[in-house]
């Protein structure tokens, strides 16, 4: 990502995601005078690549001898990732401080440049885990039967939004690192509102696909039954380019950054303590399952509105979820 093109996906089709600022120089000023005394950093010039062309090979050997990039530095970024102001749009500046930060509670005696391999690969994995929620939204939107009588003491604690900020944000921030610098239980508890509006505007996102016609119900029951989700999203011709585009379909800041902040406000305004209550709930629906990195689940390329709240009404007749819905399914979504 850049001051205005968005981090290059690590695996093609690459779909427009959260947006990451660019710093004015590739070190920061106070990290400066340490490389000029030769501090080792964690890419040399002359092994610098293009952001989209890192790879997890391409990490310090060190670094590829444990699996603490996997299980405790992601984890732990997602975590001050799902917390940040605009969470959509993170300047490079700002997340090359915190992966230092957070780096330096992980590993040591290494000095993260911009556009190196940690950088890169660290916001790569941002974009694609922002991705995630609308690819999972899609899925889980259509598994649960009337939640109960719409109250404002119960918005944003349906069960398909507390399952899908289980899946697509809980899970990846398992095996998260105490960093010293940052306010742990901020970041765990209240510090979560912005991840839950993320939440809420993915499922909002899922259901008007489906409500518009835009993708059959059929086809997203059928993909779950799969070990690789592959939705495809609707196309319409660009009358500039003369080519088919799903870009108006796409979970992309462009589309989604308004309505976030607007659910963002909604949850802001909730009592004391109901975040914090509401993440615990979604934390009971945690499951101990590997979670597959956050690519290829979605087939993707390239006003503030105050009615954040949609009620899609369907018939379900699959027979892998008669379980779960039997015959029609109403669907309430959100009442803030």
């Amino acid at each position: 990502m850049s001051v205005t093109t968005s981090i290059a996906n690590s695996q093609p089709p690459a779909p427009k995601k959260a947006k990451i600022k660019s710093a004015v120089c590739g070190i920061p000023a106070k990290l400066k005078p340490k490389c000029q005394q030769n501090v080792l950093v964690d890419t040399t010039l002359e092994h610098m690549k293009a952001r989209g062309a890192y790879r997890t090979v391409d990490l310090p050997a060190a670094m590829q001898a444990d699996q603490h990039w996997m299980k405790k530095f992601l984890p732990t970024i997602m975590l001050w990732a799902g917390s940040y102001e605009d969470i959509w749009v993170i300047p490079d500046n700002v997340l090359l401080h915190h992966a230092q930060l957070i780096f330096d509670a992980v590993y040591k005696d290494l000095i993260l440049v911009l556009n190196g391999v940690v950088y890169s690969l660290t916001a790569q994995c941002i974009s694609e885990w922002c991705s995630n929620f609308g690819s999972t939204a899609i899925n889980w939107a259509f598994l649960y039967e009337d939640p109960g009588s719409p109250s404002p003491l119960m918005a944003y604690r349906s069960p398909f939004i507390l399952q899908l900020l289980s899946m697509a944000h809980l899970n990846i921030i398992k095996g998260y690192v105490e960093v010293p610098s940052f306010d742990m239980h901020e970041l765990v508890m209240s510090g979560m509102s912005r991840v839950l509006a993320l939440s809420a505007v993915a499922i909002e996102r899922a259901l008007g696909l489906i409500k518009n016609e835009q993708l059959k119900v059929q086809d997203v029951l059928l993909s779950t039954l799969c070990s690789k989700v592959a939705i495809k999203l609707p196309k319409v011709l660009n009358k500039l380019t003369g080519k088919e585009t799903n870009v108006p379909f796409l979970f992309s800041v462009s589309l989604w950054s308004k309505p976030t902040k607007a659910f963002i406000k909604s949850i802001l305004s909730k009592p004391a303590g109901y975040v914090e209550a509401t993440i615990e709930m979604a934390c009971m629906t945690v499951i101990d399952a590997a979670t597959d990195t956050p690519s290829n689940l979605l087939d993707d390329e390239e006003s503030e509105s105050d009615e954040q709240a949609m009620i899609c009404e369907h018939g379900l007749n699959h027979p892998g979820l008669l379980s779960l819905t039997t015959g029609p399914c109403r669907i309430l979504f959100l009442w803030p």
